[in-house]
């Protein structure tokens, strides 16, 4: 999975998030996903790449900046404050960018 990941987006994703998505979308239950499973996986991050990337103030715009996802975030339903959306870009910024 990480590997499809990364050469479909060409960016490093965290295998913490792999093995998280490997467990949501393992409906089996059998430590692997199959065709179908991977469908739906595919199917979800597009969706969730969707929502932010129209939350986005720009079209060219790259990741998606704290207040960017605070606001996101919000709109979707989720309560999360706007400091903890702050630590969460800051922890997951690996390219040190100020975005996701």
């Amino acid at each position: 999975l990480y590997t499809a990941l990364k050469e479909a987006n060409g960016n490093e994703f965290n295998p913490e998030t792999c093995q998280l998505l490997m467990g949501l979308f393992d409906v089996n239950e059998d430590g692997h996903i199959d065709t179908v499973e991977f469908g739906e996986l595919v199917k979800y991050l597009r969706g969730w790449k969707g929502t932010f990337w129209n939350f986005s103030n720009s079209s060219k715009a790259v990741g998606i900046n704290a207040s960017q996802l605070y606001t996101t975030l919000k709109r979707c339903g989720c309560g999360l404050n706007e400091q903890l959306c702050k630590i969460m870009v800051s922890n997951f910024d690996s390219h040190h960018t100020g975005s996701l």
